[in-house]
């Protein structure tokens, strides 16, 4: 029967495939959020955006990448992986091109709603087709690989659109990445095979889909993702209030995908298919919450230094396993709606951790406040699994 769904899900003439077409979707998409980062906010800035309509910018992008994921998983699993994805490559390339003709503050509103619409099936779509192309015994090594090209995006992203802005202009940012985007699609039509509306499995998309097996991948990411919610939001400002320079902030969030990049890309990326998935979890968010407990009694820069490695290496553990456990929980007939909810649920988190640290950044509450709200909810999160992970071995709820 895997067979079948092999040949079907069409894939690779061999099994370097999977590894090339892994490292090109999960890069270029990874890399077209990353080089925004740095890129959106002095863009409008430049055409004339004051500070409220920079935030409605960039919240624009989010909102809509949201509806994003949630229609992808509805076309990917009715449609068929190739359509999906080619949509989301074609449309976000054109939108990218788009930001170099936008002249006002409105004009790049409504290219940021497109883009981040256009965007949200992109990552659906590459973990979607990286677990059906994994068979089941290697799906954590795969979604550990993925995990680190994200990491590697997240180093290389920032930096290089920083560069290609210096050198060039934002009009450079944009088309590169545009072509970046074309490139993942010719990529995609030389090594994907086969018609995913001749799937024999496709009566399995038309059935209401189980939201129960989500649950322990959904909780797990959330609580990550609510830590690096407040972290991307609380620690530029903590350490500059602490007297470092405006490098520093990047610099710690580069030695944190580093440590993250190295783990998933070991076997250490792997512990849960010997561990479990909802233990390896649980383990992965108490090192999040231990990082963050250092990170708030750092008063020296090895202390930062030493947190981040240690968050950074906790979700080295999370990330390849919670997506392990999406791809484990849902039939493939299911799997592009069970990985739109898991990334709405993701975005969900970074945003809601977010706007927990700028409540919570109030300086007569004191200090690192943030991060221990968010070693809270690691530590919460990981109790909760624990508890999951009973209940199931004693065949409860």
């Amino acid at each position: 029967m895997y067979n079948r769904v092999l040949m079907f899900a069409g894939l690779m003439k061999n099994r370097k495939g999977l590894s090339v077409l892994a490292a090109v979707l999960v890069l270029v998409t990874f890399l077209d959020l990353f080089t925004q980062l740095p890129t959106t906010a002095p863009y409008a800035k430049s055409l004339g955006a004051a500070e409220a309509m920079i935030g409605l910018l960039v919240a624009a992008y989010s909102v809509t990448n949201l509806a994003g994921n949630l229609l992808a998983g509805q076309m990917l699993d009715r449609w068929g992986r190739k359509q999906a994805l080619y949509l989301g490559l074609v449309g976000t390339a054109v939108a990218l091109l788009l930001y170099t003709r936008a002249q006002s503050p409105a004009g790049l509103l409504l290219v940021r709603l497109f883009h981040g619409f256009t965007a949200g099936f992109l990552s659906p779509a590459a973990f979607t087709i990286i677990a059906d192309l994994a068979p089941p015994q290697g799906r954590t090594r795969a979604m550990g690989l993925a995990g680190a090209y994200v990491g590697i995006a997240a180093i290389v992203g920032p930096a290089s659109a920083g560069a290609l802005r210096a050198r060039w202009g934002f009009n450079a940012v944009f088309i590169t990445v545009a072509g970046l985007m074309v490139l993942a699609l010719v990529v995609s039509l030389l090594l994907l095979r086969g018609d995913m509306k001749r799937n024999p499995v496709r009566e399995e998309a038309k059935t209401p889909f189980p939201l129960r097996p989500l649950v322990a991948p959904c909780l797990g990411v959330f609580a990550l993702t609510f830590t690096m919610g407040v972290l991307t939001a609380y620690l530029p400002l903590s350490l500059e209030a602490a007297g470092y320079g405006r490098a520093v902030p990047g610099i710690m969030l580069s030695v944190f995908s580093l440590a993250a990049v190295v783990v998933m890309a070991s076997p250490f990326g792997r512990l849960s298919d010997r561990w479990g998935r909802i233990r390896t979890m649980s383990a992965g968010l108490l090192g999040v919450g231990a990082g963050l407990l250092v990170l708030a009694a750092a008063r020296a820069m090895p202390a930062v230094g030493l947190a981040m490695i240690i968050y950074g290496m906790s979700y080295g553990l999370i990330f390849p396993t919670s997506t392990a456990a999406v791809a484990d929980a849902a039939g493939m007939g299911q799997r592009g709606r069970a990985f739109a909810a898991f990334y709405a649920v993701f975005s969900l988190g970074v945003t809601a951790g977010a706007i927990a640290s700028g409540l919570l950044s109030r300086p007569d509450w004191g200090d690192g406040l943030p991060y221990y709200a968010g070693a809270a909810a690691a530590v919460g999160g990981a109790v909760v699994l624990t508890r999951l992970g009973q209940a199931r071995r004693r065949g409860g709820p």
